[in-house]
């Protein structure tokens, strides 16, 4: 990214050679992140992050569908993150008739529920692909095929499961796929948005017609090299080695941890159906506010819920947990944990040892 910073800051917008080098740079970045998920280039666009690429999407798709007498009817999760939930809520105030689908106690979302929802008037469906909490995995390819057959557009926010959960545009027919950078270890601030061709958005912000005309603003040209940079450094192994060490601290957590361990929330370790790096667990005691100050003096960084909800002085339990059909209570005690491809079985034990003082306390 240094370079683009320092020498390479040209305007890839501009055609003089500054930014036509600029152009070629953003060009090669755009080719990564597609051939990533099978698609073809013209078919990303560049964006600030995973929250504007899902705006873009569902605010886009459905202010851009000619409205009729009856309201069009769209449809989300009761899961689903922030950045989704909040154009949804601000559809619904705006003549838009929406429903939000339950999933079961494991958060999956069941194919037949889902179909039961459908209404002659549905045009627009939005299903995260994995959830930011739990870490459920949901069978996209299954409900795109669904949608597909009735002519529904599907929005997939594949923020969590980029490039840890194999996915081909081809195989599974999205309309729409939100990806983002900083969760593989890219910068802050880039994301990306692929769009299948045929369908139309109605761009958020207007002006020079940047982004085949729908993302208006100078492409972030650094933030977009370190993104692709990111995809090209992320492996195979990486998975079987994080999924290794989850299953490693679980045991660990139960074996030292005892009648203070509640159980996990979520579809099993192991399973297709869960990301490989996270691991979500509730407690019996404490809370698990207590748990990530207490781990945060030792130098250990966990959550309770959402990582990107805004601060409160009043903590409200996780909407996901909730929606799991658990307990507030529970939903407090809970504690989520993430490794990553440079986290070490050494790291495990500090965690699970500082956990278990803790308690002790």
């Amino acid at each position: 990214m240094i370079p683009h910073f320092t020498m390479n800051y040209g305007n890839p917008a501009s055609s003089h050679a500054l930014g036509e080098q600029a152009n070629h740079v953003v060009d090669r970045s755009r080719k990564v992140i597609a051939s990533c998920i099978k698609a073809e280039t013209s078919n990303i666009i560049f964006t600030s992050g995973g929250t504007e690429s899902n705006s873009l999407a569902i605010l886009g798709y459905c202010q851009n569908v000619p409205k009729k007498a009856t309201p069009h009817h769209i449809i989300t999760t009761m899961i689903e993150h922030e950045s989704v939930l909040g154009p949804f809520r601000y559809l619904e105030k705006n003549g838009f008739n929406v429903s939000y689908l339950p999933v079961n106690a494991q958060g999956l979302v069941e194919i037949d529920r889902l179909v039961a929802f459908i209404k002659p008037e549905t045009i627009f469906i939005s299903i995260g692909h994995a959830n930011n909490e739990i870490g459920v995995v949901q069978d996209i390819g299954t409900i795109a095929k669904e949608c597909v057959k009735r002519n529904i557009v599907l929005h997939c926010d594949a923020v969590q499961s980029f490039t840890k959960v194999p996915i081909d545009v081809n195989e599974v027919p999205v309309g729409l796929l939100t990806l983002n950078s900083h969760k593989i270890h890219g910068p802050k601030g880039s994301g990306a948005l692929y769009i299948r061709p045929g369908i139309t958005l109605s761009p958020l912000v207007h002006g020079g017609g940047h982004e085949l005309g729908i993302r208006s603003g100078t492409v972030n040209v650094p933030g977009v090299v370190g993104f692709s940079s990111a995809v090209t450094f992320q492996k195979p192994e990486n998975m079987i080695q994080m999924a290794n060490l989850i299953q490693t601290f679980d045991a660990k957590l139960k074996e030292k941890l005892g009648k203070y361990y509640g159980g996990l929330n979520g579809p099993p370790l192991g399973s297709s159906s869960r990301l490989p790096n996270l691991l979500s667990v509730w407690w019996t005691k404490g809370t698990g506010d207590g748990l990530m100050k207490f781990l945060s003096t030792k130098g250990i960084y966990c959550s309770t819920g959402s990582a990107c909800s805004s601060h409160s002085s009043v903590q409200q339990p996780s909407h996901v947990l909730l929606a799991l059909g658990g307990t507030p209570q529970r939903a407090q005690a809970t504690s989520r944990f993430s490794v990553s491809k440079f986290t070490t079985e050494q790291d495990i034990e500090a965690c699970v040892n500082a956990i278990a003082q803790y308690f002790e306390k």
